[in-house]
């Protein structure tokens, strides 16, 4: 999934698919905290790089695999309120 860097519902339309996900694979138990994982880490992705963020999701047999990339070229910059990314 593709979230473009300007999406401010980026996150909560990435938590809504991955509950729909997460549902369809029967695994529904997981949802809240999946959600509430992605959601931070997309909103930091979105808020601290300077590109487009990418949401991979793989179901495996004993767990479930999600990986939030952007492919800014340099380090995320400061916030508005001073603190450094990482």
């Amino acid at each position: 999934m593709k979230i473009h860097r300007r999406e401010l519902l980026g996150a909560q339309r990435t938590r809504g698919l991955l509950r729909q996900w997460l549902n369809g694979w029967d695994l529904a138990g997981r949802a809240d905290e999946e959600e509430l994982l992605v959601s931070e880490v997309v909103t930091n992705g979105l808020v601290h790089g300077d590109s487009d963020v990418y949401v991979y999701v793989r179901r495996y047999p004993e767990r479930v695999r999600v990986e939030v990339r952007d492919i800014a070229p340099r380090p995320g910059r400061d916030d508005p309120a001073g603190r450094r990314p990482g």
